[in-house]
Order: structure tokens, then sequence, then C-alpha cells
């Protein structure tokens, strides 16, 4: 038996990837994609949790914004935890709200 790619790397080099989560029930990996360096802004990402490819990308709007983990409430709302000048970020229905930024 041999290992397939599932997800193949992107050219955002300077990131990390440090919080996922699997939404089976959405059927989407989120994904918070950040530099340790501050080398390239934040990024949140979802993928196809089945074929591995790229949903949408939601770039944090806040300077040196730190993409940390994220959970997934029951009515499909994602939170993200993020540090550095900011707070939280809900995203529903994967069109991320700015209603919560800041808090």
């Amino acid at each position: 038996a041999s290992a397939e790619p599932w997800i193949q790397p992107d050219n955002e080099t300077e990131l990390g990837v440090l919080g996922v989560f699997a939404d089976e029930k959405a059927n989407t990996l989120w994904a918070c994609f950040s530099s340790i360096h501050d080398a390239a802004p934040s990024v949140l990402k979802t993928l196809d949790l089945k074929a591995g490819a790229l949903k949408e990308r939601y770039p944090l709007p806040a300077e040196r914004a730190f993409c940390n983990d994220i959970a997934v409430g029951d009515d499909g709302t994602a939170y993200i935890s993020a540090y550095k000048q900011y707070g939280s970020r809900s995203s529903r229905a994967g069109k991320p709200s700015t209603a919560s930024v800041g808090r």
C-alpha cells in the first residue's frame, strides 16, 4: 500500500497550519493558516473534506492577527480564536461575518 496526497500544498509557504476542524455534517475542513514570524497575514481556509479541494479563503481583516483554533456550533456557525490585536470572528454557511470582529 502507498500513501496518496489528499490536500496539495499551495503557494503560501510562509504560513503554517495551526488549527483544524473537520465538520463532517458540512463536508468541510476548516483550517487556520498563520505565520509565527508575521511573514504574511493569517488566513482561514475551508476545504472539501472528501476531495481536499479549496472551497473558500478568508484573509483575517486585522493586521498581525494570528488564526489559532476553530469550533463549529450546531447551527453551522464557525468560530475562530486569534490573538495579536484581534478578538474573534464567526462565519456561517461559508460567509464571514464582520459583526463579531474585535469582540
